[in-house]
């Protein structure tokens, strides 16, 4: 029974300290990923109410422009990962940042930098 209970311990303990972080975030402080299409995915410190205030549900409404610029944000972050399933990197279309959306679009800018430079080395010979 106490091995069952230590087993179901670390189990628990891998999921709740499993979450993604920034390397060497500081306690107390918030933080959260942001997303350019060319550029790595970084984290990046915010006010923490700002962050209670998107979590708080149904307190937090989004008026007018606000919500049509997420909705277009949305939509083209979706086309986005589209287009990385159609160049072969492996990853659902969910309209969010995930780990596989994240390492896929690490990849394609690492990969599209290769191609650059090949191309680049190229044109230099001629």
């Amino acid at each position: 029974m106490k091995s069952v209970l230590q087993i179901l311990s670390f189990l628990f303990a891998g999921i709740c300290f499993g979450q993604k972080l920034p390397k060497n975030p500081v306690p107390g402080k918030c933080y959260e990923k942001c997303f350019d299409f060319e550029a790595k995915i970084e984290w990046r410190e915010v006010h923490c109410d700002s962050l209670k205030l998107r979590t708080a549900g149904e307190n937090f409404v989004i008026k007018g422009e606000e919500a049509v610029d997420i909705i277009k944000k949305k939509i083209k972050f979706e086309k986005y990962q589209e287009k990385l399933i159609k160049l072969g990197y492996d990853l659902k279309v969910t309209g969010c940042i995930d780990d596989k959306t994240v390492e896929a679009h690490h990849r394609y800018l690492k990969d599209k930098s290769k191609a650059e430079k090949v191309e680049f080395k190229r044109l230099k010979k001629k």
